[in-house]
């Protein structure tokens, strides 16, 4: 099918009218919808599964990355804590790290969610 499309395409580079180029265009394009709609061959059920699996870890892995920074802050926090920094400059930077945590938390169980979803609708 898609050398058809190729000896198609080639055509119209050629000495073709206007009308004879529109023609081929749109075949051209029915051609290409024809191939993009066809259906896919079934995936074996392990292999979907091995999908989910690798998404989950690189998942956590992101998941890992972001709420490192929110503990490394818990320890500064409580560092400037011992130092007696202003209670202002604590709490901000506390409602900081809890909020970044949160964002991340929340983040990766949606990333997980719809994971799930979309293997579950692929089994």
């Amino acid at each position: 099918m898609a050398s058809q499309i190729y000896e198609k395409a080639l055509r119209i580079a050629g000495s073709l009218g206007p009308d004879e180029q529109r023609r081929l265009i749109q075949e051209l394009t029915a051609d290409a919808e024809e191939v993009a709609t066809a259906p896919r061959p079934a995936s074996p059920y392990w292999l979907i599964l091995l999908e989910f699996v690798v998404h989950t870890v690189v998942g956590f892995l992101i998941f890992s990355t972001i709420a490192a920074p929110a503990v490394a802050l818990d320890f500064c926090v409580r560092s400037l804590e011992a130092l007696r920094v202003s209670s202002l400059i604590i709490a901000g930077l506390r409602v900081a790290e809890y909020a970044l945590f949160a964002t991340d938390l929340f983040l990766f169980i949606v990333f997980l969610v719809k994971t799930a979803v979309r293997t579950a609708k692929r089994l």
